[in-house]
């Protein structure tokens, strides 16, 4: 075969390798960062964070109704306990996922992405 198609297809092979690893620590990042309270379920994002710090920063506001993903009202109880929660976990799996991203962005080759040592 020649040399520059080989070249070629081994870096296809690792840029798709690459990126399924990515969107697989993408998908992880999402899958985790959820909350179950009071039977809802909530997708931890920067938006419910955002809305849930506002909340809390009016002051006086303890308990609280929430649509959850499924559109469902779920009454939170206490608010700035679930917003501590929030930011909790958001942090955490951010962190995680920031560094499956570095680690992977420092492989070199399809061999080092799949065989993670």
């Amino acid at each position: 075969m020649d040399p520059r198609l080989e070249k070629a297809l081994e870096f296809a092979n690792y840029n798709l390798s690459l990126e399924r690893e990515r969107n697989q620590a993408r998908e992880d990042f999402i899958t985790k960062n959820v909350i179950y309270k009071n039977k809802g379920t909530f997708s931890v994002t920067v938006d419910l964070i955002s809305f849930c710090k506002l909340l809390v920063d009016t002051g006086n506001i303890e308990d609280i109704v929430l649509l959850d993903d499924n559109k469902d009202p779920i009454l939170i109880e206490n608010l700035p306990d679930f917003y501590k929660e929030l930011l909790q976990k958001y942090f955490y799996h951010a962190n995680e996922y920031y560094n499956t991203y570095s680690t992977l962005s420092k492989k070199r080759s399809v061999k080092d992405i799949i065989f993670d040592e």
